[in-house]
Protein backbone atom coordinates (compact mmCIF):
# COMPACT_ATOMS: atom_id res chain seq x y z
CA UNK A 1 0.00 0.00 0.00
CA UNK A 2 1.15 3.55 -0.76
CA UNK A 3 2.46 5.09 2.48
CA UNK A 4 0.79 8.45 1.82
CA UNK A 5 -1.59 9.21 4.68
CA UNK A 6 -4.94 10.41 3.40
CA UNK A 7 -7.48 11.80 5.87
CA UNK A 8 -11.03 12.05 4.50
CA UNK A 9 -13.94 14.02 5.96
CA UNK A 10 -17.31 13.07 4.44
CA UNK A 11 -20.15 15.52 5.01
CA UNK A 12 -23.27 13.42 5.60
CA UNK A 13 -26.72 14.69 6.48
CA UNK A 14 -30.27 13.52 5.79
CA UNK A 15 -33.52 14.97 7.08
CA UNK A 16 -36.86 15.37 5.30
CA UNK A 17 -37.50 18.51 7.38
CA UNK A 18 -34.10 20.14 6.93
CA UNK A 19 -33.28 23.64 5.71
CA UNK A 20 -31.43 22.09 2.79
CA UNK A 21 -33.39 21.96 -0.44
CA UNK A 22 -31.37 19.26 -2.18
CA UNK A 23 -31.21 15.49 -2.22
CA UNK A 24 -30.34 15.35 1.50
CA UNK A 25 -33.96 16.37 2.07
CA UNK A 26 -36.06 14.99 -0.79
CA UNK A 27 -34.31 11.82 -1.93
CA UNK A 28 -35.39 8.27 -1.19
CA UNK A 29 -33.29 7.40 1.90
CA UNK A 30 -32.39 3.97 0.50
CA UNK A 31 -30.90 5.57 -2.60
CA UNK A 32 -29.13 8.15 -0.48
CA UNK A 33 -27.59 5.45 1.70
CA UNK A 34 -26.56 3.46 -1.37
CA UNK A 35 -24.78 6.51 -2.78
CA UNK A 36 -23.08 7.16 0.55
CA UNK A 37 -21.80 3.58 0.66
CA UNK A 38 -20.47 3.91 -2.89
CA UNK A 39 -18.68 7.09 -1.84
CA UNK A 40 -17.15 5.39 1.21
CA UNK A 41 -16.14 2.24 -0.69
CA UNK A 42 -14.41 4.20 -3.43
CA UNK A 43 -12.42 6.18 -0.88
CA UNK A 44 -11.60 3.07 1.18
CA UNK A 45 -10.24 1.31 -1.89
CA UNK A 46 -7.78 4.05 -2.79
CA UNK A 47 -4.21 2.82 -2.76
CA UNK A 48 -3.20 4.92 0.24
CA UNK A 49 -3.30 4.79 4.00
CA UNK A 50 -6.87 6.10 4.22
CA UNK A 51 -8.71 7.23 7.36
CA UNK A 52 -12.34 8.26 6.94
CA UNK A 53 -14.31 10.51 9.27
CA UNK A 54 -18.06 10.70 8.68
CA UNK A 55 -19.27 14.12 9.80
CA UNK A 56 -22.91 14.70 10.66
CA UNK A 57 -25.49 16.32 12.89
CA UNK A 58 -27.16 14.46 15.74
CA UNK A 59 -29.47 11.72 14.51
CA UNK A 60 -29.96 13.31 11.09
CA UNK A 61 -28.09 10.58 9.24
CA UNK A 62 -28.56 7.20 7.60
CA UNK A 63 -25.59 5.47 9.20
CA UNK A 64 -23.53 6.04 12.36
CA UNK A 65 -21.27 9.09 12.20
CA UNK A 66 -17.81 9.70 13.64
CA UNK A 67 -18.04 13.43 14.36
CA UNK A 68 -21.28 14.98 15.62
CA UNK A 69 -21.46 18.73 15.11
CA UNK A 70 -24.87 19.13 16.77
CA UNK A 71 -23.06 19.80 20.06
CA UNK A 72 -21.24 22.77 18.51
CA UNK A 73 -23.64 24.38 16.02
CA UNK A 74 -27.41 24.71 15.74
CA UNK A 75 -27.64 24.86 11.95
CA UNK A 76 -26.52 21.71 10.06
CA UNK A 77 -25.93 23.83 6.95
CA UNK A 78 -22.75 25.03 8.67
CA UNK A 79 -21.15 21.59 9.05
CA UNK A 80 -18.77 22.13 6.14
CA UNK A 81 -17.70 25.51 7.49
CA UNK A 82 -16.88 23.86 10.81
CA UNK A 83 -14.88 21.06 9.20
CA UNK A 84 -12.82 23.38 7.03
CA UNK A 85 -12.13 25.83 9.83
CA UNK A 86 -10.59 23.06 11.94
CA UNK A 87 -8.48 21.20 9.35
CA UNK A 88 -5.27 22.77 10.65
CA UNK A 89 -5.94 21.48 14.18
CA UNK A 90 -5.31 17.86 13.15
CA UNK A 91 -2.33 17.55 10.81
CA UNK A 92 -1.79 13.81 11.12
CA UNK A 93 -1.97 13.33 7.33
CA UNK A 94 -0.11 14.02 4.12
CA UNK A 95 -3.23 14.96 2.18
CA UNK A 96 -6.77 15.72 3.29
CA UNK A 97 -10.02 15.34 1.37
CA UNK A 98 -13.30 17.00 2.29
CA UNK A 99 -16.15 15.64 0.23
CA UNK A 100 -19.94 15.60 0.07
CA UNK A 101 -21.58 12.23 0.67
CA UNK A 102 -22.75 11.59 -2.90
CA UNK A 103 -19.47 12.10 -4.77
CA UNK A 104 -17.68 9.13 -6.36
CA UNK A 105 -13.94 9.81 -6.49
CA UNK A 106 -11.86 8.92 -9.50
CA UNK A 107 -8.66 7.11 -8.34
CA UNK A 108 -6.67 8.36 -11.33
CA UNK A 109 -7.63 11.94 -10.51
CA UNK A 110 -6.53 11.51 -6.90
CA UNK A 111 -3.09 10.32 -8.00
CA UNK A 112 -2.84 13.09 -10.59
CA UNK A 113 -3.73 15.68 -7.97
CA UNK A 114 -1.08 14.36 -5.60
CA UNK A 115 1.57 14.43 -8.33
CA UNK A 116 0.53 17.96 -9.26
CA UNK A 117 0.64 19.22 -5.68
CA UNK A 118 4.06 17.73 -5.00
CA UNK A 119 5.59 19.47 -8.03
CA UNK A 120 3.88 22.88 -8.05
CA UNK A 121 3.50 26.14 -6.17
CA UNK A 122 1.72 25.75 -2.83
CA UNK A 123 -1.01 28.12 -4.08
CA UNK A 124 -1.88 25.91 -7.06
CA UNK A 125 -4.62 23.28 -6.81
CA UNK A 126 -5.45 20.74 -9.54
CA UNK A 127 -9.21 20.91 -9.15
CA UNK A 128 -11.57 18.27 -10.57
CA UNK A 129 -14.61 18.81 -12.73
CA UNK A 130 -17.82 17.65 -11.06
CA UNK A 131 -19.49 15.39 -13.60
CA UNK A 132 -23.25 14.97 -13.42
CA UNK A 133 -25.93 13.40 -15.55
CA UNK A 134 -28.04 15.78 -17.58
CA UNK A 135 -31.57 15.21 -18.84
CA UNK A 136 -30.21 13.16 -21.77
CA UNK A 137 -28.31 10.85 -19.42
CA UNK A 138 -24.98 12.33 -20.50
CA UNK A 139 -22.16 13.22 -18.14
CA UNK A 140 -21.39 16.93 -18.17
CA UNK A 141 -19.29 19.29 -15.99
CA UNK A 142 -22.23 21.09 -14.44
CA UNK A 143 -20.27 23.83 -12.65
CA UNK A 144 -19.01 25.14 -15.96
CA UNK A 145 -22.61 25.79 -17.00
CA UNK A 146 -23.52 27.35 -13.67
CA UNK A 147 -20.60 29.78 -13.70
CA UNK A 148 -18.49 29.53 -16.88
CA UNK A 149 -15.31 31.30 -17.82
CA UNK A 150 -11.56 31.24 -17.32
CA UNK A 151 -9.48 33.86 -15.55
CA UNK A 152 -6.77 34.04 -18.21
CA UNK A 153 -4.16 32.18 -16.14
CA UNK A 154 -2.67 28.94 -17.52
CA UNK A 155 -0.01 26.46 -16.44
CA UNK A 156 1.55 23.37 -17.99
CA UNK A 157 1.24 19.99 -16.32
CA UNK A 158 2.25 16.67 -17.89
CA UNK A 159 2.14 18.19 -21.39
CA UNK A 160 -1.37 19.55 -20.79
CA UNK A 161 -2.37 23.18 -20.58
CA UNK A 162 -4.51 23.70 -17.49
CA UNK A 163 -6.69 26.78 -17.10
CA UNK A 164 -7.80 28.57 -13.97
CA UNK A 165 -11.59 28.39 -14.02
CA UNK A 166 -13.85 30.81 -12.20
CA UNK A 167 -16.13 28.40 -10.34
CA UNK A 168 -14.48 26.85 -7.26
CA UNK A 169 -17.30 24.44 -6.44
CA UNK A 170 -16.86 20.69 -6.97
CA UNK A 171 -18.36 19.29 -3.73
CA UNK A 172 -14.75 18.30 -3.11
CA UNK A 173 -11.51 19.64 -1.69
CA UNK A 174 -8.10 17.98 -1.66
CA UNK A 175 -5.05 19.68 -0.19
CA UNK A 176 -1.67 18.73 1.24
CA UNK A 177 -0.79 19.29 4.88
CA UNK A 178 1.38 22.24 3.84
CA UNK A 179 -1.51 23.77 1.92
CA UNK A 180 -3.82 23.42 4.93
CA UNK A 181 -1.28 25.22 7.11
CA UNK A 182 -0.96 27.89 4.42
CA UNK A 183 -4.75 28.33 4.17
CA UNK A 184 -5.17 28.56 7.94
CA UNK A 185 -3.01 31.71 7.88
CA UNK A 186 -4.74 33.27 4.87
CA UNK A 187 -8.43 32.41 5.19
CA UNK A 188 -11.00 33.99 7.48
CA UNK A 189 -11.90 30.80 9.35
CA UNK A 190 -14.60 32.55 11.39
CA UNK A 191 -16.78 33.38 8.38
CA UNK A 192 -20.14 31.62 8.32
CA UNK A 193 -21.87 33.76 5.70
CA UNK A 194 -23.54 32.98 2.39
CA UNK A 195 -21.00 34.45 -0.01
CA UNK A 196 -21.35 32.06 -2.94
CA UNK A 197 -24.63 30.25 -3.45
CA UNK A 198 -25.69 28.30 -0.35
CA UNK A 199 -23.70 27.60 2.79
CA UNK A 200 -21.96 24.51 1.39
CA UNK A 201 -20.74 26.29 -1.73
CA UNK A 202 -19.84 29.35 0.35
CA UNK A 203 -17.67 27.28 2.70
CA UNK A 204 -15.71 25.80 -0.21
CA UNK A 205 -15.42 29.20 -1.86
CA UNK A 206 -14.18 30.89 1.31
CA UNK A 207 -11.50 28.28 1.92
CA UNK A 208 -10.32 28.22 -1.68
CA UNK A 209 -9.92 31.99 -1.97
CA UNK A 210 -6.23 31.77 -1.10
CA UNK A 211 -5.55 29.27 -3.91
CA UNK A 212 -5.56 29.22 -7.70
CA UNK A 213 -7.76 26.38 -8.96
CA UNK A 214 -6.62 24.85 -12.23
CA UNK A 215 -8.74 22.44 -14.25
CA UNK A 216 -8.33 20.50 -17.46
CA UNK A 217 -9.79 22.51 -20.31
CA UNK A 218 -12.90 21.24 -21.97
CA UNK A 219 -13.61 18.97 -23.75
CA UNK A 220 -10.71 17.16 -22.02
CA UNK A 221 -11.87 15.92 -18.61
CA UNK A 222 -9.01 13.93 -17.12
CA UNK A 223 -9.44 15.16 -13.57
CA UNK A 224 -13.01 14.62 -12.48
CA UNK A 225 -15.28 13.07 -9.88
CA UNK A 226 -18.83 11.87 -10.46
CA UNK A 227 -21.88 13.24 -8.68
CA UNK A 228 -23.98 10.13 -8.12
CA UNK A 229 -27.33 11.92 -8.22
CA UNK A 230 -28.98 13.21 -11.40
CA UNK A 231 -28.81 16.98 -11.34
CA UNK A 232 -31.67 19.12 -10.07
CA UNK A 233 -30.49 21.94 -12.31
CA UNK A 234 -31.19 21.59 -16.01
CA UNK A 235 -29.51 24.25 -18.17
CA UNK A 236 -32.10 26.65 -19.55
CA UNK A 237 -31.94 28.22 -22.98
CA UNK A 238 -30.54 31.36 -21.32
CA UNK A 239 -27.69 29.36 -19.81
CA UNK A 240 -27.05 27.64 -23.13
CA UNK A 241 -26.81 31.02 -24.85
CA UNK A 242 -24.48 32.23 -22.11
CA UNK A 243 -22.29 29.13 -22.53
CA UNK A 244 -22.09 29.69 -26.29
CA UNK A 245 -21.28 33.37 -25.72
CA UNK A 246 -18.49 32.50 -23.28
CA UNK A 247 -17.10 29.83 -25.63
CA UNK A 248 -16.92 32.21 -28.57
CA UNK A 249 -15.56 35.01 -26.41
CA UNK A 250 -12.74 32.87 -25.02
CA UNK A 251 -11.92 31.17 -28.32
CA UNK A 252 -11.65 34.28 -30.45
CA UNK A 253 -11.19 37.30 -28.17
CA UNK A 254 -10.46 37.19 -24.44
CA UNK A 255 -11.06 35.06 -21.33
CA UNK A 256 -14.33 35.72 -19.52
CA UNK A 257 -12.57 36.36 -16.21
CA UNK A 258 -10.40 39.14 -17.62
CA UNK A 259 -13.54 41.13 -18.37
CA UNK A 260 -15.91 40.25 -15.56
CA UNK A 261 -13.50 39.24 -12.79
CA UNK A 262 -13.83 36.45 -10.26
CA UNK A 263 -17.24 35.79 -8.79
CA UNK A 264 -17.62 37.54 -5.42
CA UNK A 265 -21.11 36.47 -4.39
Amino acid sequence: MNNIRLLVYIIHYFDHYSKFNGKSKFQNPNIRLENLNKCINALSNLNYNVEIKLCGFGDKNLTPIDIDFSTKITDPQLILYEVLSSLHLNLDFDFVIVIEDDILVNPVSIQESINFTLTNNIKFVYHPHRMELNSRNELCPIDIFLLPGKTGKYIEFEKRKLAEYMNPHAAFLMLSKEQVIYASKKVNLKTRDKIYGGYMASAFYNYFKSFELYRDQLPVQLNYNIHLDPILFQPTWRNKIKRIFVYLLEKYFIEYGKIFGLYKG
